[in-house]
């Protein structure tokens, strides 16, 4: 019995072990996978971790970063092992070079702060030096968005940090980097560090054609002897040879060449002959450096001949038609520096713009922000303003006996001239003759009272008097209503408002400020109304928000205001309006709701309009109540560091004083008053007419 029993649980003792060890090797196989897939679980489970963690810092929250450093020893664990040691070593390092580069973002725009910045600063180049020494990649694309590499250059070029650029010149070796630190130390208008600088990249002998250019022109100022020497070959090369296969023409640079010689006593430059690449352009503003230099006598005598040829379009060198008022600067000159009286019947001619062939008006209508802020890029045609006056004060006489049908024409000429001698005075800081020059261009011009009232004003403001402004303002406003000028009338409502605040009286910026909007959308044109919003935006926002009460959510858009060519200005409207109502709603909003919105406009930098005065007063109301001085204008800084490289740097400078002086910054006032001070007295400089500009001081 026993042993029948035996035999009957043989079978049960074979079938448990054989099962058992099944179970034992599915456990053993389990516990094996287990331990080998943990090392990429930890390393996912950690690269998730990372970026929510970093994604963070975007969003609305409170003045601290979120930690994500403690993230990093997450990857430890996976190192140890050598299928995930290359992939945990790569986050680790990208976690650790986006940490860096968060600060240093976040000590510009998140919690702006001169201290953190310029740690930020540091953990920055520590950060390249970590991944140069390690992966030496170009970009991160695993924990966030793609993002280049840590780079200091590169990254306090972007967010404007000039203090990091100027700081370590030598650091940077990439040449845009190099002409960036030029860049700064413009900004700041330190010619002795920009002299510094200069001559130590200069000496180290640079290959690329735009930094040589730039050196070259700020060494024409400071050193004209050592930039004349830099720049006297580039106008050959220009000729001879195309650059990565472009062909650049080279009439600015010979221009500023022959400015350049002239400061430095030496011979001026020969033309180079044409050659298979660029060509010698922009006749006009070299005729006029010509004629600006030459001495009296013959010489002079032939090249006011050549002049009037080129005016009177019966010569082999036509005008440049393309050029901004060409026709009215080397009319100023021919008629300053001719030697003997020209006919009226002849001035008339010679003051007639040839509209068939594309020129437009001799001046703007009127001496506006926009007329003096916002120059075209690069050299442009361009004489001492004293001769403007002079110029225009002769044709004015001549009017005086010319028959009839010449008068007029003579009289507007006058007036286009002291025009645009306002206009150069207002930005020479020349309080009195800007003033004098804007009346009289609106009397010989038989503009309105409205239109006198607005020049008059402006010049005043800019070229720095903002009572005397005002009260140009008030005696206009005081006469009886006459004839209704649309654009006029709003041009004076927005400067009216923009003054006031400046003056100090903030109670009747607000209240100006608060009728923009309505005011607006009276008139077609696009530059004129965005304007007059954006100064509600800045003084009076809630009219703004008030205006777009029915509209749903908005986010700042691209709206091509930042385009000198204009190509879809015209159709830009409602994008404009709509980021004006994203401002003025984010203004309206709480601080961690405006640290949100100041990361977002970090994406739509370079589409400022060149008139950004409402919109740096607005950009400074975006910060906390209690920001530091330095703190805001550090934030200025970032938010203005694309659309600065395209403004001329005493606007710029202007600008920033002006927004500083509106929300009551004594100190970031004085600061760039004497920085404007400076670029003023530099670009007033007859000897740096040409240079000056060329480099768009």
């Amino acid at each position: 019995m026993i042993e029948k029993l035996g035999k009957a649980a043989r079978p049960l003792r074979i079938a448990h072990r054989v099962l058992s060890s099944k179970w034992l090797w599915a456990a053993a196989f389990g516990v094996s996978l287990a331990i080998f897939v943990a090392p990429e679980i930890a390393v996912r489970r950690a690269r998730a971790k990372a970026t929510r963690c970093l994604e963070q810092a975007r969003g609305p929250r409170g003045p601290v970063l979120p930690e994500c450093g403690t993230i990093v020893r997450d990857f430890d664990y996976p190192t140890d092992f050598s299928y995930t040691r290359h992939d945990a070593t790569y986050r680790a390092e990208e976690l650790i070079s986006r940490i860096a580069m968060n600060r240093y973002i976040d000590a510009a725009v998140g919690d702006p702060n001169p201290e953190r910045l310029a740690f930020g600063a540091d953990a920055t180049r520590s950060a390249q030096e970590l991944v140069e020494a390690g992966s030496r990649r170009i970009s991160f694309e695993e924990l966030g968005s793609s993002s280049g590499a840590p780079h200091l250059g590169k990254l306090a070029s972007w967010l404007g940090d000039r203090r990091a650029l100027t700081a370590s010149p030598e650091y940077f070796g990439l040449w845009y980097i190099r002409r960036d630190v030029m860049e700064a130390s413009f900004v700041d208008a330190d010619f002795e560090q920009v002299d510094d600088i200069a001559r130590r990249y200069a000496a180290w002998d640079p290959s690329d054609a735009d930094l040589v250019t730039t050196l070259g022109a700020a060494l024409c100022i400071t050193a004209p002897p050592e930039g004349y020497d830099l720049l006297e070959k580039l106008p050959a090369r220009r000729a001879e040879k195309r650059y990565e296969n472009l062909q650049r023409n080279y009439g600015e640079l010979f221009a500023a060449l022959t400015a350049c010689a002239n400061k430095a006593g030496t011979t001026a430059p020969i033309l180079p002959e044409e050659g298979n690449a660029g060509v010698a352009d922009m006749a006009t503003v070299r005729r006029l450096v010509d004629l600006r230099l030459a001495l009296p006598g013959k010489d002079r005598a032939a090249r006011v001949r050549r002049a009037i040829d080129a005016l009177s379009a019966s010569g082999n060198d036509p005008l440049d038609t393309d050029q901004p008022f060409a026709r009215a600067m080397l009319l100023a000159a021919v008629v300053t520096l001719s030697d003997q009286p020209i006919e009226p019947a002849v001035l008339a001619d010679l003051a007639t713009p040839r509209v068939s062939d594309g020129e437009g008006p001799l001046a703007p209508p009127a001496v506006t922000l926009r007329a003096i802020l916002v120059r075209p890029q690069g050299l442009y045609p361009v004489v001492p303003a004293s001769w403007l006056d002079d110029a225009a004060r002769i044709l004015a006489e001549a009017s005086r006996t010319a028959p009839a049908p010449n008068r007029e024409t003579l009289e507007r000429a006058a007036g286009a001239l002291f025009i645009h001698a306002a206009i150069e005075h207002a930005g020479d800081g020349h309080v009195d003759a800007a003033m004098e020059s804007a009346a009289s261009g609106a009397r010989w011009s038989h503009a309105s009272e409205a239109v006198e009232a607005l020049s008059i004003a402006t010049a005043a403001w800019v070229a720095g008097d903002a009572t005397r402004a005002l009260a140009a303002l008030d005696r206009h406003s005081s006469k009886p209503e006459g004839k209704s000028e649309v654009d006029v009338d709003l041009a004076l409502s927005a400067l009216e408002a923009l003054v006031a605040g400046s003056a100090g009286d903030r109670a009747r910026a607000e209240r100006v400020a608060s009728t923009l909007v309505e005011e607006a959308k009276a008139t077609e044109s696009v530059d004129l109304a965005a304007h007059a919003r954006w100064t509600a935006v800045a003084l009076a926002p809630a009219s703004v928000v008030a205006d777009g009460a029915g509209s749903g959510a908005v986010a700042t858009m691209w709206t091509g205001l930042g385009d000198p060519v204009a190509r879809h200005r015209d159709r830009a409207g409602p994008a404009i309006e709509a980021t004006q109502l994203a401002w003025a709603r984010a203004l309206g909003q709480g601080g961690n709701e405006r640290r949100a919105f100041r990361y977002q406009l970090l994406d739509k930098r370079g589409d400022l309009p060149g008139l950004a005065l409402p919109a740096l007063i607005a950009g400074g109301a975006l910060l906390d109540p209690g920001t530091s001085s330095d703190g805001v204008e550090i934030w200025l800084d970032t938010l203005t560091a694309l659309d600065s490289r395209r403004m001329r740097l005493r606007s710029y400078a202007w600008m920033r004083m002006e927004a500083a002086k509106i929300r009551g910054d004594v100190y970031a006032t004085d600061l760039w008053a004497e920085r404007l001070a400076v670029l003023r007295e530099v670009s007033s400089d007859e000897d740096n007419l040409e240079l000056a500009r060329f480099l768009r001081f």
